[in-house]
């Protein structure tokens, strides 16, 4: 009988979910291991892959309760339940599953990113307050396998409410990764390092507080570019385009060499990352950053705030990553990548194919995912 991984998403899956954790470890189990791949609550008429994806048409808040509802009936189908975050929603799900009679494993991939408030860290038993107690409480001894991002958030937990599912081996570090399939399916051909363009990119939600782009805009401001473009992709928040206009108020020279792109689709967003030679990300926080990873396999040197996985990705390619918030070394190392000369350039970062950071290598060789295996 054919095994059935479900992925229950607490948002509507639209289908730039499904190249990344959501979609590409149900996929993987599907195509390594011979699961049966579900996802749920996807875009009417989307087909990913061999994956089978269930659609909704009812108010955001039935939908919900249908997700509930769903794994409730359909538990005892369910080989592994596949969950991400904690959040209310998962722990209602996880009750289902259980009070459903399913007898697989609960699967929880922690996406923390900053579980912080007023700078205490609310993973913490003595920073929660009772509300939090109580759902961390009920929540901890639910899933089976517990998977973190990055060697920084696996080291976090070790001094949180949490720490001691690491010697049960229960906690796991599982990275995100790339999916090198989604050239073939964008019908794209991977640059060489030689044939790209003196293109700098940074790739997020414009404006956000996460993505700090007041400081991307105050490196750029004053810095002479001359033949370097930058490129700025991803929505746009209302309120930050005022800032942009007054960017380009104060700085009219750079109308024609720095651009807001605001949201691209995937194909042209995979374009810029080919042709680009470095990309920039001045984030705060963030628990991945995933277009990090995305700018390293498409051979993009990185200059970065000390966020996510910046600082692992440096083991398989070329990069810089800034130990604090401060505009100045920024400044100075794009100073320098854009002082080198073609051949200098050329040689920025291996020409090598990085196969440790995709998805079907994560797969075959993460401890927690054999240990999902295991019946």
């Amino acid at each position: 009988m054919v095994k059935v991984i479900f992925h229950s998403n607490s948002a509507h899956l639209s289908s730039v979910f499904y190249y990344k954790e959501p979609g590409e470890i149900v996929y993987y189990f599907s195509k390594l291991y011979g699961y049966k791949g579900i996802l749920d609550d996807c875009e009417s008429g989307d087909v990913f892959r061999d994956v089978c994806c269930r659609v909704y048409r009812h108010h955001k808040l039935f939908i919900h309760i249908r997700k509930i509802f769903y794994i409730f009936i359909h538990a005892k189908e369910i080989d592994i339940l596949y969950l991400i975050t904690i959040i209310p929603d998962n722990l209602f799900k996880m009750l289902a599953y259980k009070f459903g009679g399913g007898k697989g494993k609960i699967y929880l991939k922690l996406d923390l990113g900053d579980y912080k408030k007023n700078g205490s860290d609310l993973l913490i038993w003595e920073n929660m307050n009772f509300f939090l107690k109580v759902g961390h409480f009920l929540f901890k001894k639910l899933p089976d396998i517990y998977t973190v991002e990055t060697k920084h958030e696996f080291d976090r937990l070790k001094n949180t409410y949490y720490g001691d599912l690491i010697s049960q081996k229960k906690i796991y570090r599982l990275p995100n990764g790339i999916d090198p399939n989604i050239l073939q399916e964008q019908n794209i051909t991977k640059m060489s390092v030689k044939n790209k363009e003196k293109l700098i990119i940074t790739v997020g939600r414009i404006g956000s507080y996460q993505k700090n782009t007041e400081l991307l805009l105050d490196i750029l401001s004053g810095m002479n570019l001359g033949d370097w473009r930058v490129c700025i992709i991803g929505d746009i928040s209302d309120n930050f385009r005022f800032n942009i206009d007054l960017f380009y108020s104060q700085h009219p020279e750079y109308r024609t060499s720095i651009t807001f792109l605001g949201k691209v689709d995937q194909r042209t967003l995979y374009d810029y990352y080919n042709r680009s030679r470095v990309f920039l990300l001045t984030s705060r926080y963030e628990s991945y950053a995933f277009v990090l990873a995305e700018a390293v396999f498409m051979r993009n040197y990185i200059i970065s705030t000390n966020v996510g996985i910046a600082t692992e990705l440096l083991e398989y390619s070329s990069g810089y990553v800034v130990p604090s918030q401060d505009k100045i070394p920024f400044v100075n190392e794009l100073n320098r990548i854009m002082s080198l000369s073609d051949d200098e350039l050329n040689s920025l970062v291996p020409e090598k194919e990085i196969k440790e950071i995709t998805w079907e290598h994560i797969i075959k060789n993460n401890e927690a995912i054999q240990k999902l295996l295991l019946d």
